[in-house]
C-alpha cells in the first residue's frame, strides 16, 4: 500500500514542479514577446499573438494571458512533470535490478 501512496505522491509532486516550471517559463516568454505593452494601444496585434493574448478593456487595452494559453501552460507542465516522472521511475526501477 505504500508503494503505491508514494509512487502516486511522486507522481503528484513531478506534475505541480512541471506545471511550475512551464508557469515560470510562460512569465519569461510573455516578457520577451512583449516588452512594451503600450505598443498595442496603436499597433495591432499579429495573429499568433492573439491566439495566446487577449487585448482586455479592464487593463488598458494591454495584452494579458487568455484561457487557452492558461490551458496549454498547465497541460505542458503536467506532461513534463509525466516525462519526468517516468524517467525518474525507470531510472530508479533499473537501479534497483
Amino acid at each position: 500500500m505504500w508503494r503505491i501512496a508514494s509512487a502516486l505522491f511522486m507522481y503528484l509532486i513531478s506534475c505541480l514542479l512541471g506545471i511550475v516550471l512551464v508557469i515560470t517559463l510562460n512569465i519569461g516568454i510573455t516578457a520577451v514577446l512583449i516588452p512594451d505593452e503600450c505598443y498595442y494601444h496603436n499597433h495591432d496585434m499579429p495573429l499568433l499573438m492573439s491566439l495566446f493574448y487577449a487585448l482586455a478593456p479592464q487593463n488598458g487595452y494591454h495584452p494579458e494571458q487568455n484561457w487557452f494559453n492558461i490551458a496549454l501552460t498547465i497541460i505542458l507542465g503536467i506532461w513534463l512533470g509525466i516525462a519526468v516522472d517516468r524517467m525518474l521511475v525507470r531510472k530508479y526501477n533499473d537501479r534497483r535490478g
